[in-house]
């Protein structure tokens, strides 16, 4: 037994050396592989343009707070491998978004400074916060973000009075700066930021507050370069932009509450092709020969959005706008709208946005209406936007019947579901498969897809 002990522990001991010698040569044998791999021969502009397809988009990025993570690109590239990591660092198109929001997005200064000289043009997302006793650290990254404006190709600021003696800076050093959005919680610093607008090729202004009495001659931005504009303010602050922004192609007009008596001349927008508004009265000081496609709100109305159907109607007939696309809030009443869609037989694109509530029952009752009465057969493509997670009966009813419909030339249908995560059930998900099967096109987005596909089009709904 001691024989047979000795000899068992002598090829343990043995069977130890191989499996040590074994493993030694399958590490070996790993390395050699990564030097014969492909990844190794491709050339560094190849495997650029292979990273910069794993950014997420940047609405995307934006929405999960527009940090970078370690466990994200382009950051966990750099962690690979010493030649990926010099790809990376050596892309600027890896780097270009730069978001800083306060107090919940707040980088260290070295941090931004790296990601900074990695890019190219930068797109700068900068929101400071006013609710601090503390301004410095807000002031040195910006600061730090000015130097480097000649890169700025977009800018997205928050101003506050903190900053604004910072603004002059920014004068004749912003050569490429293509979009711009401004936000602000008061009057003042309007008349501060002319020191770069000035310079600006294309102007978006997203929740801008602008001063109702300012006289056109003295807006202190270049109007007359407009090409988009999105801004929350009286009716009257808007007849003054309108009157001065004479190359508009879109435009996205919140009105503020209010009762006013003041008339204003009508304005010629004759590049202006796509219209939001949340409230009529603006229609009817507008002329606009080019608009193609109108979103509007009946929020205000009380008689169901006719009024502003009327008022729509006024528009067209005063501009011959070759109107393609009509959208409309869930609180326009079907009855009301239905002699507009008649009349207007240039529209083939209706979009009904409903608000928190499946109160759309109503229009699809109306726009299943069959034969002689089918509401606009001209119709060739519906998009509805809801808050709902399985298919109404009626939705899917009301697509089989106009499209199986004669005289109907529907093409194409979309449903938007934003704030789920899931598709509809089942049942509803094969119903639509078998529409596609037909031929009708149908699209279906939920969710993050879904917002981002209405958010263009919501005048005050969601």
């Amino acid at each position: 037994m001691a024989l047979l002990d000795d000899e068992m522990s002598r090829l343990r001991e043995r069977l130890q050396r191989l499996e040590e010698e074994r493993a030694s040569l399958a590490g070996h044998y790993e390395r050699l592989k990564a030097i014969l791999s492909p990844l190794r021969r491709m050339p560094a502009e190849l495997l650029g343009e292979i990273f910069s397809w794993t950014l997420p988009p940047d609405a995307e990025a934006l929405r999960r707070g527009g940090r970078l993570k370690l466990k994200d690109s382009p950051l966990v590239l750099t962690w690979t491998s010493s030649r990926w990591r010099a790809v990376a660092v050596s892309t600027p198109s890896l780097w270009t978004l730069v978001y800083i929001n306060y107090p919940d997005h707040a980088p260290p200064l070295s941090a931004v400074e790296t990601q900074i000289q990695r890019a190219g043009p930068l797109k700068i997302h900068f929101f400071p916060s006013d609710e601090t006793s503390d301004f410095r650290p807000q002031l040195e990254m910006f600061q730090l973000l000015a130097k480097h404006s000649l890169g700025w190709e977009e800018l997205h600021l928050g101003v506050i009075h903190a900053m604004l003696p910072l603004l002059s800076t920014l004068r004749n050093r912003v050569p490429i700066l293509r979009r711009i959005s401004l936000r602000w919680q008061d009057l003042h610093p309007l008349e501060s930021v002319d020191c770069f607008l000035l310079y600006l090729i294309e102007f978006f202004s997203k929740h801008a507050y602008v001063t109702p009495t300012l006289p056109p001659h003295q807006i202190p931005f270049p109007a007359h370069q407009l090409t988009r504009y999105s801004a929350d303010g009286p009716l009257q602050a808007h007849m003054h932009i309108l009157q001065a922004a004479k190359n508009l192609t879109e435009a996205w007009i919140f009105v503020f509450p209010g009762n006013t008596t003041a008339r204003f001349e009508t304005q010629n927008l004759p590049s202006l092709t796509r219209l939001g508004s949340s409230d009529g009265e603006i229609l009817d000081y507008l002329r606009l020969p080019a608009l193609q496609e109108i979103s509007l709100s009946a929020h205000k109305s009380f008689v169901g959005g006719q009024d502003i159907l009327v008022r729509l109607q006024s528009l067209l007939d005063r501009s011959s706008s070759p109107l393609r696309s009509l959208c409309l809030d869930g609180s326009f009443i079907p009855r009301a709208a239905t002699p507009f869609l008649h009349a207007c037989t240039s529209i083939t694109e209706l979009r009904i946005l409903t608000g928190p509530y499946p109160v759309f029952s109503p229009w699809l009752l109306e726009l299943s209406r069959p034969g002689s009465t089918m509401v606009a057969p001209h119709i060739r493509s519906i998009v509805f936007g809801c808050r709902i997670r399985d298919l109404d009966s009626e939705y899917l009813r009301m697509l089989k019947s106009r499209w199986k419909a004669p005289g109907s030339e529907l093409v194409a249908a979309s449903l938007l579901i934003p704030g789920v995560k899931g598709p509809p059930d089942a049942a509803s998900l094969s119903a639509l498969d078998a529409l596609r099967q037909d031929g009708l096109d149908v699209l279906l987005l939920y969710g993050q897809e879904a917002a981002d596909a209405l958010s263009p089009w919501n005048v005050g709904i969601y």
